[in-house]
């Protein structure tokens, strides 16, 4: 596995990350009413679908 160099990184390819995990959360919690243990299928490689595993 390849590490990444912080100090190197571009601000912008970090910033999205939190947005991502946020509507990974509206999408399972507050609109899809999950709860735990109950089974969700997503569909993607993005940082949405990748958040709500």
């Amino acid at each position: 596995m390849t590490q990444i160099d912080c100090a190197k990184c571009v601000t912008g390819w970090v910033a999205p990350l939190p947005i991502a995990g946020l509507t990974a959360w509206a999408g399972l919690i507050e609109y899809g009413h999950r709860r735990l243990g109950q089974t969700v299928l997503t569909q993607g490689t993005g940082g949405v679908s990748i958040a709500a595993l």
